[in-house]
């Protein structure tokens, strides 16, 4: 019965299929390409994204069915308290519990950072409630509201707080919220602000005026809208500064006027509190707001019009945006995402941003944070590409969450978004997503399933990878999992292919030629088998049905040829070899081939190669006397690309225990990259000895298993000195060793392992399954060889018997590729590496 159920939801669900175009402002209509075709992921929800190719603009789009039982849209703070920021997705993590699973997140309200008189950081512009409670009292700005019936409304929200003693009726300004910054410096001046547990362990530093704090008269204090709230005064205190909010209890801050009256009352005096919350239109029609949430205090769509005019909208300039809606028949909301101030998508004014959304099946709408602020996550994922390069800590958010029993079986399967309009000849691996009976995602990266496919779409290799025929067609594509299957119709057209690289660097890993066909603007790879290969020069590469198998460290060229279409085309291959484990990219013999700028107020400035630090073989020192600045740097900049494909680069220095750093940056790319990725390591104190500074591959390229990304580039390193660890008119010596290069792969599971570059192996590459090595042995030695392959399993394991000079190495049974061979002595193990042809 629950799949049953499950499955009439999931039909019941949207799949945000929309017409051709988006009218936007000068009534010009844009065309709308699908990124992400949309898929079901929770309970009641979709995601998709889209393009606007000409605009150009990027939309992330999720759709949730309020009707579906397994959903529930719920507000959350940064760090779970009113005064508090954190990345929406770090939130959602810590909130994703089973029967609470997160499904999807975006930020949510602009909020407080910092103001000229109190310390606001983090609190809601606009005010929030959650699960029925008020965190933060509004402020009657445009926000989106969800009632007790979980209906959703769009407008103005108004507040009247009020505090009663018997006939004395007082305005109670705020909850958890230090000023109203559109009241008057008067009613400021005088506020009666209401504390409680959500804001923080404490209150903040707002000077002056008085504090009492409150119990409830019984019971617990739970803080909803429009209800008499009982409590009684415990005691009462001037204010000095940030106090403890009691646990179970509230306090009350008064300013001006505000602490005459709290200083009027008496401990056990019994007070009624009610906060009188509506909407602007239709004050009454809500008496329980379980979730709102604010933004930028515009409404754009109303009752399935434009509420801006496109001056409005332009005024308000072209940003990232982030928004919420809901359908005319109030059972889907629609949370949208903008890119913007990126070349892909610069943004959009807000009036388009409610065109966007009515163009999504909105029938009213309102604008959240946007800017860098800007995020949407996915079970886990973020989806967009926030304009500061990475996600921002916020003031608060927005939760997509399933409110599911905990169920881990895999009982409906998805397949992820296509393309699934393929080419002629494509190698197309699908994702397939495994949800339970609820429709909560439990693996999103499904494995263990067997693909099919009608015949005329061509094949299925390892169960997993359909292989196109070369015909235009239609078909299915089948996903089985225990006894669970998925169809999807696929479409097959002729189009061009090209390769998708000009060049590419290679190690000793295997590289599977990436060709690409194109379908309505979709790139998918083509199965390079099709192709017939040859390398310019065997010695240094090979290639076989697409795989390039690098041989010996050169440059050449690849060619590949396609009968059928007459396509030919080629691809530069350099193969660069590590030799060892850590490599020097540049030991800093070579001083003059970098650009140094420095401070003025260092003076007495050298470059020099002696007096190293103890143990140094090589390196540099930058000798200076420290003259009194602000903001003291050595900047040393000369482009470099890194040596093959390192896991990792390191700077080692020594400052002798007498240099601090504020900051030391490397800016860095990758190859298909122009803009420099700073890498940054804060603050550094000064240390006895060595210094490693190291960065991973993943913190220099966001595509760090894509060739295109290689090779990586360095371009400066600057030193930004912390001005407290100098002395005015004393020498200082900035020792730098070397740039080095980890290739962790080296260490193919071995401990103290001796990779011998220095060793004379020949013939390499072995062609008749014989080398020879020549290893310094002054007697008679038994030596123990193993052949291991590029991921550590151990192919070949022989003892060699007694070996003096020259030892053979047995090698015959091996495919061609890549191996290292471990020769094992009494007391080391060497490692060679060998080519087999």
């Amino acid at each position: 019965m629950k799949k049953n159920l499950f499955l009439l939801l999931f039909l019941g669900c949207s799949l945000l299929g929309y017409g051709q175009g988006i009218l936007l402002h000068g009534n010009k209509t844009y065309a709308v390409d699908t990124l992400s075709y949309s898929h079901m992921v929770g309970p009641g929800t979709n995601y998709a994204s889209y393009r606007l190719p000409e605009y150009p603009m990027a939309i992330y789009v999720m759709e949730v069915d309020l009707n579906n039982p397994y959903i529930k849209l719920e507000g959350c703070m940064g760090q779970d308290k009113v005064f508090g920021l954190e990345q929406p997705t770090r939130v959602a993590a810590r909130h994703n519990a089973p029967g609470h699973e997160v499904v999807g997140v975006t930020n949510g309200d602009f909020y407080f950072y910092l103001s000229d008189d109190y310390l606001s950081y983090g609190i809601a512009r606009s005010g929030q409630f959650i699960n029925n409670e008020c965190v933060t009292n509004p402020v009657g700005r445009a926000c989106f509201v969800l009632d007790d019936y979980n209906k959703p409304h769009i407008d103005n929200l108004d507040f009247n707080g009020t505090i009663t003693k018997g006939s004395d009726t007082r305005r109670l300004h705020s909850l958890n919220m230090l000023r109203l910054e559109w009241e008057s410096d008067q009613v400021n001046a005088n506020m009666l602000t209401l504390y409680t547990n959500a804001f923080s362990a404490k209150t903040t530093n707002v000077a002056g005026g008085s504090y009492a704090v409150i119990r409830p008269k019984s019971g617990a204090f739970f803080f909803s809208a429009n209800k008499d709230i009982p409590c009684v005064v415990e005691s009462i205190a001037a204010y000095e500064g940030p106090t403890t909010i009691p646990n179970g209890k509230a306090l009350l801050h008064g300013r001006g006027t505000s602490s005459d009256y709290l200083n009027s009352l008496t401990v056990g005096d019994e007070l009624t509190i009610r906060l009188n919350t509506n909407l602007r239109r239709e004050p009454g029609l809500i008496t329980d707001f379980k979730q709102t949430m604010g933004g930028s205090n515009h409404i754009i769509l109303r009752d399935g019009e434009l509420f801006l005019t496109p001056e409005q909208g332009t005024s308000s300039g072209v940003h990232p945006r982030t928004g919420m809606g809901f359908s005319k028949d109030s059972t889907k909301v629609y949370l949208i995402v903008v890119d913007g101030r990126q070349g892909h998508s610069p943004g959009v004014q807000l009036d388009d941003f409610g065109a966007i959304f009515r163009y999504f099946g909105a029938w009213n709408a309102v604008n959240l944070d946007g800017g860098g602020s800007s995020v949407m996550g996915v079970n886990g994922s973020i989806m967009n590409k926030p304009s500061g390069g990475v996600e921002r800590a916020v003031g608060n958010g927005m939760l997509i969450i399933s409110q599911a029993p905990a169920d881990d079986d895999i009982a409906w399967l998805e397949f992820h978004d296509g393309p699934f309009n393929l080419p002629t000849y494509a190698s197309f691996t699908p994702i397939v997503l495994g949800f339970n009976q609820y429709g909560v995602l439990k693996m999103s990266r499904l494995t263990g399933y067997t693909l099919t496919c009608t015949p005329n779409l061509g094949h299925i290799e390892n169960d997993t990878v359909l292989v196109v025929g070369g015909e235009g067609c239609t078909g299915t594509l089948t996903a089985t999992y225990n006894g669970y299957s998925v169809h999807k119709t696929v479409r097959v057209e002729q189009s061009p292919m090209n390769f998708r690289l000009d060049s590419v660097l290679l190690d000793e890993r295997p590289y599977r030629m990436e060709v690409e066909g194109t379908v309505n603007g979709q790139k998918v790879p083509i199965d390079p088998k099709i192709f017939a290969w040859h390398s310019g020069d065997t010695d240094i590469c090979s290639v076989t049905d697409g795989i390039i198998t690098a041989l010996a460290n050169g440059t050449t060229w690849v060619y590949g040829y396609h009968a059928d279409s007459d396509y030919r085309d080629s691809i530069q291959v350099r193969v660069q070899f590590p030799t060892k484990r850590y490599m020097s990219q540049s030991d800093m013999s070579d001083m003059e081939n970098f650009t140094i700028s420095k401070s003025s107020t260092l003076t007495n400035w050298t470059v020099t190669h002696d007096n190293l630090p103890d143990g140094w073989n090589y390196g540099v020192r930058l000798n200076y006397t420290y003259g009194t600045s602000r903001a003291p740097f050595i900047k040393l900049e000369r482009q470099m690309p890194l040596y093959s494909l390192p896991d990792s680069v390191s700077l080692i220095i020594n400052t002798n225990g007498e240099i601090g750093f504020n900051n030391v940056i490397f800016g860095m790319r990758s190859n298909h990259e122009t803009a420099l990725h700073s890498l940054e390591t804060g603050v550094l104190t000064p240390v006895e000895g060595d210094l490693r500074i190291s960065y991973g591959v993943k913190d220099i390229t966001d595509t760090p298993t894509d060739k295109i990304a290689y090779p990586l580039w360095i371009h400066y390193i600057s030193f930004y000195i912390t001005p407290s660890t100098q002395t005015s008119g004393k020498s200082y010596s900035l020792a730098i060793k070397e740039l080095q290069l980890c290739y962790d792969r080296l260490v193919v599971g071995l401990t103290n392992l001796s990779l011998a570059d220095r060793l004379l192996v020949y013939p390499n590459p072995v062609t008749d399954g014989v080398a020879h090595v020549a290893l310094a042995l002054d007697k008679p030695t038994d030596i123990r060889m193993e052949v291991v392959n590029l991921e550590g399993r151990v192919l070949m394991n022989k003892n060699l018997e007694v070996q003096f000079g020259e030892v053979t190495l047995p090698l015959q049974g091996l495919s061609q590729g890549t191996y290292f061979v471990r020769l094992h002595q009494e007391d080391k193990t060497d490692l060679v590496k060998i080519m087999i042809k």
